[in-house]
């Protein structure tokens, strides 16, 4: 069964495309595949403990299938940051070195959903998890969850690898960019 989570982002987030240098990062419209799987990880951890995530959820959301529609606008802005690094010296002493950072941050226009297939006897577990998510990416990437419904993703509505285009949609005007 496919579960459908619909998430708000209030606030300016940022989802970095992975691999991606920590000192000029650029943002994905939404969350891939691999930060819904985190996302969903460490949520779970805090609902139900890290004994019931690794023996009963883990094997599930390692295995689901997740497709993400990004939201129907998103705005894509550089910010300039300070940031610090932390060294020592050989007299042990430690210093903060101050460097420029360039981020990009993310301004969402509608909600962004996230779907999920999983079996029937753990929907109301997952349920429990989409619903206590609050932030997707950055913890400073603040999401509220707006409801959950039990819908399937509609063909070129949600983002997708590209080995998975099968011809039966066209190609609209699109983004792309990689995700794990």
């Amino acid at each position: 069964m496919w579960l459908a989570a619909d998430y708000h982002f209030p606030s300016t987030y940022s989802c970095r495309i992975p691999m991606s240098s920590m000192s000029s990062a650029p943002v994905m419209p939404a969350p891939g595949p691999a930060t819904v799987r985190l996302a969903l990880i460490r949520t779970g951890i805090e609902c139900f403990g890290l004994d019931a995530v690794r023996e009963e959820l883990f094997p599930v959301l390692r295995s689901a299938p997740v497709r993400v529609r990004p939201p129907e606008r998103v705005a894509i802005s550089q910010q300039v940051l300070r940031g610090y690094k932390w060294s020592e010296d050989k007299a042990k002493r430690r210093t903060a070195q101050e460097s420029i950072i360039v981020r990009e941050m993310a301004h969402a226009g509608g909600p962004m959903t996230v779907f999920l297939q999983v079996p029937e006897d753990f929907e109301q577990r997952l349920r429990v998890v989409l619903q206590a998510i609050g932030y997707w990416g950055q913890s400073s990437s603040l999401a509220s969850f707006l409801g959950v419904t039990n819908s399937s993703p509609g063909a070129g509505e949600s983002a997708l690898p590209l080995s998975q285009l099968d011809g039966t949609f066209p190609l609209r005007p699109y983004f792309s960019c990689l995700a794990t």
